[in-house]
């Protein structure tokens, strides 16, 4: 895996369980974790995959927004 930050290769760390919240409620699953040892950079490719803000769905934050304008 490439690193975003620094474009050097990043090694895989393990699996991290997450909590998430979606439009139907709060959802746990485990996601893959990559950490570069040159930059200090680590992430999570699959939030950027799944569009995953702030640890919400695209849907959860669009009824956060909606629900702030009424």
């Amino acid at each position: 895996m490439t690193c975003p930050k620094c474009q050097e290769a990043a090694k895989f760390k393990g699996y991290r369980v997450c909590d998430l919240q979606s439009l139907f409620g709060k959802v746990t699953y485990e996601r893959a974790y990559y950490h570069c040892d040159l930059c200090h950079h680590g992430w999570f490719p699959t939030d950027a995959e799944l569009g995953l803000d702030d640890k919400q769905t695209a849907a959860a934050r669009e009824l956060e927004t909606l629900a702030g304008t009424l």
